[in-house]
């Protein structure tokens, strides 16, 4: 006679209960593992980084700020030489739209 437990007045078959139990347990064992080389991965890429950070020199602020400026500057030359660019191209439209400005900037242009 196989061996069984009750619940709620019914009889519930031991093994079956039994292989469930560890089926349960193997997954959260497998859940458990993949959670931990997770965070072995996560922890051995900041490592790197952290290396990778430390073998670059670092530049000053300041090189760091003039770079900055550095780069505005650029953008704004290009952006000086492609207005030029424009105006040589399109004089009448350069013409009105600096005639709306200084009037104000009416809607009708006048």
């Amino acid at each position: 006679e196989e061996e069984s437990a009750t619940a709620g007045g019914r009889r519930i078959p031991l093994i079956p209960v039994i292989i469930v139990g560890v089926i349960l347990l193997l997954l959260v064992l497998l859940l458990v593992f993949l959670l931990l080389r997770r965070r072995k991965k996560k922890k051995a890429l900041l490592e790197a980084e952290l290396a990778a950070a430390a073998e670059m020199p670092e530049l000053p602020p300041r090189d760091i700020n003039q770079e900055i400026l550095d780069i505005q500057n650029d953008r704004g030359m290009e952006l000086k030489q492609n207005v030029r660019d424009f105006a040589e191209q399109n004089p009448e439209i350069s013409a009105q739209l600096i005639k709306s400005w200084l009037n104000g900037g009416g809607q009708d242009g006048e």
